[in-house]
Parts: structure tokens; C-alpha cells; sequence
């Protein structure tokens, strides 16, 4: 057999790669993604590991989130969050505010990302209420806050992620 560069890159990187899945640097097949993969389990029989590769992914800035998902102003935020009729809607799933939520009163709005609407005026009978919507980063929040416009209610903004309204 010739070794040229192209097969010898390719033998080295045949072995780095069956070592490294062998000592349980690197996933097998199956992978358990989440926050955008950032975090992997390993299959047997290495599943007892866990790798965090958080440090390959950067959450955007909130000034890139407030363009991409049309959030508001902090400042304004802030005020809102004092006002009488302020309401919190949590655009997360179940499993996500089990883990952690806001320490203050919220509506689980996951419903509305779903198009379970029978309730929703039940749930937030008055329209003019502000509504402030958040999720994980914004994107759920985002959607959230447009089937709430489109449904009629007027003051409904977007907070981003959960991290993003801590300081309220």
C-alpha cells in the first residue's frame, strides 16, 4: 500500500477518533443534545460520563437577541415589571420551569405555543393587562408574544430568557 499524505491524515485520524470514542472523549452514535450542543451523554458503556462542551458554544449577546426576536428595552421592562397589571408569561415547557422559574407569580404559557387557545382569555381575561413573555432566550417568547397581538391583546413584550429577566 502507497502512504500518501491523504491516506496517512486518514489513518491518523481513524485511530485519534476510535481512541478517543474507546476512552470516552468522544460520543458514540446516540447523542442527547441539549442547549444546542453544548452538552452530550455518552452511550454505554461509557454512560456514566458526562461531557460538557459549553465552552464551544456562546449564548448570543441580548442586544443581538433584541433584533433577532424583537425584545424590549430593559429599561422599559424594568418599569413595566413595577405596574399594578403586570402579568409574567412563561413561554417554557414543564420539564424546563421544574428545573428552574422565576421567584415571582407567572402563567405558564406554553399553551399558546401550542394553539391551545380555548382557555387563554380565561387565563388572561383583561387585554390591555402588560404582558411580559419569556422563555429560554427569547425565540418561544417571540412567538408567544404574536399569537397574543394577534389575539387581541395590546401590551405584550418580550423579555428574552429567564436570565434576561432575573433582575426584575
Amino acid at each position: 500500500m502507497n502512504l500518501t499524505r491523504t491516506n496517512l491524515a486518514c489513518l491518523i485520524l481513524g485511530v485519534t477518533t476510535l481512541a478517543s470514542t474507546v476512552m470516552g472523549f468522544l460520543p458514540t452514535s446516540s447523542v442527547h443534545y441539549k442547549y444546542a450542543t453544548t452538552t452530550t451523554r455518552i452511550q454505554e458503556p461509557f454512560a456514566q460520563f458526562h461531557r460538557d462542551f459549553s465552552i464551544f458554544y456562546q449564548a448570543p449577546s441580548y442586544a443581538d437577541r433584541e433584533v433577532s426576536f424583537g425584545m424590549a428595552d430593559k429599561e422599559v421592562l424594568a418599569k413595566t415589571a413595577k405596574l399594578w397589571d403586570a402579568i409574567f408569561v412563561d413561554a417554557r415547557g414543564l420539564e424546563e420551569i421544574a428545573k428552574d422559574s422565576l421567584d415571582r407569580p407567572f402563567v405558564h404559557g406554553h399553551f399558546i405555543l401550542q394553539g391551545e387557545l380555548n382557555h387563554l382569555h380565561q387565563i388572561l381575561p383583561s387585554r390591555s393587562a402588560h404582558i411580559i413573555v419569556f422563555s429560554k432566550m427569547g425565540g418561544r417568547a417571540a412567538k408567544v408574544k404574536a399569537t397574543l397581538e394577534k389575539e387581541g391583546y395590546k401590551n405584550v413584550m418580550n423579555a428574552g430568557g429567564l436570565k434576561d429577566v432575573d433582575f426584575l
